[in-house]
């Protein structure tokens, strides 16, 4: 019988009627005893008692913090191991205690620590001094100033390691360095005309730069580390190239320079002008004008296009399904495109509606090629003209028209999938046919757990196909495991 049962995941609790383990195994060392409670039937562990691999597998206490007055062992080691830390016994409260420092090292010798922390230790001392501090000697060989150094006193420089002595560099008063927050570096006199310490803070002397005129107009740059005329020197229709300022033509701007001049280019006459005088004077060309003989005759080859004149006696003259004009008149005439379209038509190329597009007509079939299908409408409503109860979407997924379903099983009122092995002709679909399966659909639940397994899945008209769902409390109790399963 279907019912609701319970998924226990990682760290919930488990409430289990008998475990029966099908593997036993001997303890390794330091196993945890686990224990289990008559009350409430639940195992834990003290996670203080432990088997112990050796003298038989036999039970022993860790991190209990353990006091006792006698301790007797039953055997000593034959070697004290290395970092071996020494015990003492405090006269007062009758304990055993061990130092922060003091151990056993590799050659059987007590010694203090670092690593374990500070030890003081009076008497001789024999070895390599580090580590040692408050230490104070006299030098073998003294300390002596040389060029630039000198002592806190002005005096030449000496140290033999008896007093403390603070060591200064010696500056002229005019060699451009000072001292700044207690380091050595270029004066701030040292920029003066023309020169400034480009840096960024307003004490930063790691470079220095020439000052030009602020906003750049002074024309000049100090580009690629030398001082050169800044391009910004040409303006509107000027260019700077290597030092000289030239002439900026369009390539279709007409003009030319020709012996360092400029004038109109020789190309620019074009169809109905010509120069009456080079490069300065241009006039109508005969040959190309039109007079007041020529008319031009203007007709639509389509119904589904309509012609409107600006009409007058003088230049425009009605003529058949068209207009006539003479163009020296400036005739106006305007095309536009019925509302309603008549015959066939074919696009070539890309159509683009941007209002809404209604089909009127039956929609016989449709193929679209593209990448990605935008649809704009958060729903796609399918099987609306249909009378059976299944829809949803298939891929094909091979060429003897087979393919792979996401459907809705109206029977059993469920959604589902196939495998790829579906005739795509296929209108009727059920989650419990060969090649088909049921989705797993999960609800998220604050029911409590008493009451969620006497609810009905959301999906299902029968126990057969509501199997699968699953049911997630957000009111599980600590350490509850919160899924159930309808199975």
């Amino acid at each position: 019988m279907a019912v609701w049962r319970k998924i226990l995941v990682s760290g919930s609790n488990a409430h289990v009627a008998a475990i029966t383990a099908s593997v036993t195994g001997t303890p390794t060392d330091k196993s945890e005893v686990i224990f289990r409670d008559t009350t409430t039937g639940r195992f834990f562990s003290t996670g203080s008692i432990f088997f112990t691999a050796s003298n038989g597998n036999q039970l022993f206490l860790d991190k209990t913090g353990l006091t006792a007055f006698n301790i007797s062992a039953s055997g000593t080691p034959d070697d004290v191991l290395t970092d071996s830390q020494v015990l003492f016994r405090n006269p007062n409260s009758t304990g055993i205690e061990a130092t922060s420092s003091l151990f056993f090292n590799s050659s059987d010798q007590l010694e203090f620590s670092s690593s374990q922390g500070a030890g003081v230790f009076s008497g001789s001392f024999t070895g390599d001094g580090s580590g040692l501090t408050g230490v104070i000697g006299t030098l073998e060989n003294s300390l002596v100033g040389a060029n630039g150094i000198a002592s806190s006193s002005g005096a030449i420089f000496s140290y033999n390691g008896t007093k403390e002595v603070q060591i200064t560099v010696a500056t002229a008063s005019n060699g451009g360095l000072e001292f700044q927050n207690q380091g050595l570096r270029l004066a701030s006199t040292l920029a003066h005309q023309g020169l400034y310490f480009s840096g960024t803070g307003t004490d930063n002397f790691t470079s220095m730069s020439i000052a030009l005129t602020p906003g750049g107009t002074s024309g000049l740059t100090t580009g690629s580390d030398e001082l050169a005329i800044d391009s910004s020197v040409a303006g509107d229709g000027l260019t700077f190239s290597n030092g000289v300022i030239n002439i900026g033509l369009a390539g279709n701007s007409g003009l030319s320079v020709a012996a360092d001049e400029l004038r109109l280019a020789n190309g620019l006459p074009g169809d109905g002008l010509e120069y009456a005088t080079a490069n300065s004077v241009l006039q109508v060309d005969p040959t190309f004008a039109v007079t007041s003989s020529n008319r031009v005759i203007f007709r639509t080859g389509s119904n589904n296009l309509t012609l409107a004149a600006t009409s007058t006696p003088d230049n425009i003259e009605v003529n058949g399904d068209g207009f006539s004009a003479r163009l020296i008149d400036n005739p106006t005439f305007t095309y536009d495109l019925n509302t309603t379209l008549t015959g066939d038509f074919t696009f070539q190329n890309d159509v683009n509606v941007e209002g809404n597009f209604t089909v009127s007509g039956t929609l016989t079939s449709a193929s679209i090629e593209t990448e990605n299908l935008n649809v704009a409408d958060q729903f796609v409503l399918v099987n609306s003209g249909s009378t059976g109860n299944d829809g949803g979407f298939v891929v094909q997924t091979g060429a003897n028209d087979t393919g792979a379903f996401l459907f809705y099983d109206g029977l059993n009122k469920r959604w589902g999938v196939s495998d790829n092995g579906i005739q795509v002709s296929d209108t009727t679909h059920m989650i419990t046919a060969s090649g088909h399966a049921a989705l797993v659909t999960t609800t998220i639940t604050n029911t409590s757990e008493s009451v969620l397994i006497t609810e009905t899945p959301l999906f299902g008209t029968a126990a057969t196909n509501r199997s699968g769902q699953l049911h997630i409390t957000t009111v599980a109790l600590p350490n509850e495991s919160s899924v159930f399963i309808y199975a």
